[in-house]
């Protein structure tokens, strides 16, 4: 067996990963006496905390040139399914001046806080991906050790967890977007219609 593996699932030796957007696709081996079998997949780290990594099998076969054109046309598609999708997107990117510091707050819970885009990946790096509306969690309190913050992506309306230390700030009202004080109106009302039915 090789020792340059990323890693292994079924007793099959991961060749090599490529992350697209949310997608994230795999090849990998098992190697044979006289030949090798080779699978193309996904990858599905939801449980990655929990040290469980699932690699889904879409397809198997004996020609390492089927399953390396398989990889680079699912990667070729999800490149351009995510393009159409970012051209939808607005543009631009938000930054420290167009915040204010989080430890101007008591809490951030109710505020629009603006993601830092160096940490997001390459192709969300856009406003669309740095504005969410804290709802709760420890790192709600800025001075408090706890950093998990739990969100609502105010693009997409998806709830989501974010890190304190990931956060540039509260964005200053003259900064926030027409379409992310819509949204944001959206979020609101659908979170008290939920708080009502309890």
């Amino acid at each position: 067996m090789k020792d340059d593996y990323l890693d292994y699932a079924d007793g099959y030796g991961i060749l090599k990963t490529e992350k697209v957007g949310t997608v994230e696709f795999y090849i990998g081996e098992k190697a044979g006496i006289d030949s090798s079998e080779y699978i193309f997949g996904t990858v599905d780290r939801q449980l990655e905390d929990l040290g469980v990594i699932s690699y889904h099998i879409d397809k198997k076969s004996n020609d390492y040139s089927e399953i390396i054109e398989v990889f680079y046309n699912a990667i070729h598609g999800q490149s351009l399914q995510n393009k159409q999708e970012r051209e939808k997107e607005p543009d631009g990117k938000l930054i420290h001046d167009d915040c204010l510091s989080i430890y101007d707050f008591e809490t951030l819970k109710g505020k629009v806080v603006v993601l830092n885009a160096d940490i997001l990946q390459r192709e969300y790096r856009s406003i669309a991906h740095q504005l969410y509306l804290a709802d709760g969690g420890f790192g709600c309190h800025p001075k408090s050790s706890g950093n998990a913050i739990f969100a609502y992506n105010l693009y997409t309306g998806k709830e989501v967890r974010i890190e304190k230390y990931e956060v540039l700030g509260v964005i200053k009202d003259e900064k926030m977007p027409e379409w992310a004080k819509k949204n944001l109106i959206k979020i609101q009302q659908k979170k008290k219609s939920k708080e009502m039915e309890r």
